[in-house]
């Protein structure tokens, strides 16, 4: 067995598909109301199943064409779930500064994904990285910033490289990581809701992976 299969606990599937497709419908439907436009079909008001109601961290990312255009999320939970989907979509689609605000003919082109995140586990040791299957999550008094797990795959980094970009996106040195008395470091894992055809493809030039000012999941 390799270090990685030893590293990875087994995926946990916590959302029936029905429960990704009305959690991301919602998060679309929020934000079109947030741009002025009116969510065809789709009422905000009807019951929200019992599994969206829990408090749940999560982050989301606006693709066009299979690239990140956008993307905004938390890494603990303080909401409802469907709350802080909602709240991300809008902030990945209109506060992102890496991004202009986009027009209605660009919206209409953008696919939604939200990552549903799993508890912060610390990470004591690199290896216990399983790439592609764990994010990362780094902080430092006020400075924090965390990578989701198709980044790394997406960049081909190793845990080193990992551990360095999100210490670099926190706006610290990037082997700060290896100052465990100082730098807290954690791993998690996400459950992935998407609309059809959203599926995520590699990074956008216009968000480079060493961008500093702001991290690729950002806590309020």
């Amino acid at each position: 067995m390799s270090d990685q299969e030893r590293a990875a606990p087994a995926r946990v599937e916590l959302l029936t598909p029905a429960e990704r497709s009305e959690l991301v419908e919602r998060a679309r439907g929020a934000a079109e109301r947030a741009l002025g436009f009116r969510a065809a079909g789709f009422s905000p008001t009807r019951e929200v199943p019992p599994r969206l109601r829990e408090e749940r961290a999560c982050v989301a990312t606006w693709y066009r064409e299979g690239r990140a255009r956008g993307s905004h999320g938390t890494v603990r939970p303080a909401r409802a779930l469907v709350e802080e989907a909602e709240a991300c979509a809008i902030a990945a689609l209109l506060h992102d500064p890496r991004v202009p605000k986009p027009t209605a003919r660009d919206f209409r082109a953008l696919r939604l994904e939200i990552a549903i995140v799993g508890t912060l586990e610390p990470v004591v040791d690199p290896l216990a990285l399983a790439i592609g299957l764990h994010g990362v999550h780094v902080e430092k008094g006020k400075r924090h910033a965390s990578l989701l797990p198709r980044v790394a795959v997406d960049w081909g980094w190793d845990q080193d490289r990992l551990l360095s970009e999100a210490c670099l996106r926190a706006g610290l040195p990037a082997d700060s990581w290896r100052d465990t008395a100082a730098v807290q470091a954690f791993r998690f894992l996400v459950e992935v809701a998407s609309e059809e055809g959203g599926e995520a493809g590699p990074p956008s030039p216009s968000i480079p992976p060493a961008w500093k000012r702001d991290a690729e999941v950002s806590e309020r």
